[in-house]
């Protein structure tokens, strides 16, 4: 666009103050450029294995999934699958590996991802004794927890929001006031 008129020597000195701001501009599209392309496929199990760590319990330390837990990492690979329901058998790590899933889709593929348990304390004892600590304890993936602000804890245990903008969700199907049937 012409801008007739107007001294060349005003559009100039324009043109050099807003110089740092161009570049700035530049250099944040060429970031947000790199973070567009998805990471590459990798099989679920070799990447828990391979990034996550347990750190307390009985089995404390890197990942390792047994045949049936791996089983259940292939179905969750293939192409297709948009939600899984699983009913999970007691004592069998299953809510280690549904941490690990959840890391995975959300702090990995960037997607959101919700867990449902019976009630919202259950949920919670998920986010507390599971999911976060996974998360904190595991370096490679540790940078998806947002940093704390002077104000405070950004996330609450019901909505996690990672540093990719993936959201982390965890709800109880029981709504509060209802009674929960002991177990």
């Amino acid at each position: 666009m012409l801008l007739a008129g107007i001294d060349p020597l005003f559009i100039a000195a324009a043109h050099d103050l807003t110089e740092p701001g161009r570049a700035n501009l530049r250099r944040g599209i060429r970031r947000g450029a790199r973070n567009l392309v998805p990471n590459p496929r990798i099989p679920t199990a070799d990447w828990i294995e391979d990034n996550l760590v347990i750190p307390n319990g009985s089995r404390p330390g890197p990942v390792t999934l047994d045949p049936v837990q791996r089983a259940i990492c292939d179905a969750y690979d293939d192409d297709g699958v948009s939600h899984i329901i699983w009913r999970k058998p007691p004592r069998s790590g299953s809510t280690t590996l549904t941490a690990c899933l959840t890391i995975k889709k959300s702090a990995y593929e960037g997607q959101d991802s919700i867990v449902y348990e019976r009630s919202d304390k259950d949920a919670q004892d998920f986010y507390d004794k599971k999911l976060r600590p996974i998360l904190e304890a595991s370096t490679k993936v540790s940078h998806f927890i947002r940093p704390d602000t002077r104000s405070g804890i950004q996330d609450s245990w019901s909505d996690i929001y990672g540093t990719n903008g993936a959201a982390i969700q965890c709800r109880g199907v029981h709504p509060p006031h209802r009674q929960v049937p002991p177990r």
